[in-house]
C-alpha cells in the first residue's frame, strides 16, 4: 500500500472516531432544560367509536338526517318558492351532497343536520344552465321549514 493510501485510511478512521464521539457526547449530555422551558401536551386517546363520531362531525350527514318523506316535502317547498318568488324557470333540482361547501358557510354552519337542507338547482336565469342554490332551514324538528336563502 502506498503512503497516500495509508494516510487516507487514517483520515477516514479519524473522521469515523470523531463522529462516534460526537454522537456519544450528545446522548450522554446532561439535560439542562427546566420545567418552565417545556410545554406538555396531553393528547386524548380515542376509541374507534369516538373516531367515527369525529368523522361524522367533520362531514355531517345532511341528506341522511331527513327521511324520504321530509326530503320530498322540502323539495316541494323549494319548488313552490320558485313558482311564487323567482321569475326564472326551474329546469332541475337535486339535494346537495354532504360535503357541499355551502353547508360550511359561517351563516349556516350552526344549523344541525336534520334542520338544514340545500338543493342545487338549474334555472333559466342568464340563459340555460344557470346553477343556483336554495337553502331551507328550521330551528328544530317541531318547527316549520323556511327558505333561508336562494341564489348563487
Amino acid at each position: 500500500m502506498t503512503g497516500l493510501g495509508i494516510k487516507i485510511k487514517k483520515i477516514l478512521l479519524l473522521i469515523g472516531v470523531c463522529i462516534i464521539l460526537l454522537f456519544t457526547a450528545c446522548s450522554y449530555r446532561e439535560d439542562t432544560t427546566t420545567e418552565s422551558d417545556t410545554l406538555t401536551i396531553n393528547f386524548p386517546t380515542t376509541t374507534e367509536a369516538e373516531m367515527e363520531t369525529t368523522t361524522e362531525q367533520t362531514i355531517r350527514k345532511y341528506k341522511e338526517a331527513l327521511s324520504e318523506d321530509e326530503l320530498s316535502k322540502t323539495e316541494e317547498l323549494a319548488k313552490e318558492y320558485y313558482k311564487q318568488h323567482i321569475i326564472y324557470e326551474l329546469y332541475s333540482m337535486e339535494v346537495a351532497e354532504n360535503d357541499f361547501e355551502y353547508y360550511y358557510d359561517e351563516l349556516i354552519i350552526n344549523y344541525q343536520a336534520g334542520n338544514i337542507i340545500i338543493f342545487l338547482t338549474e334555472t333559466s336565469h342568464s340563459g340555460y344552465g344557470s346553477y343556483r342554490n336554495i337553502v331551507l332551514v328550521r330551528e328544530n324538528k317541531n318547527s316549520s321549514w323556511e327558505v333561508f336563502t336562494e341564489g348563487k
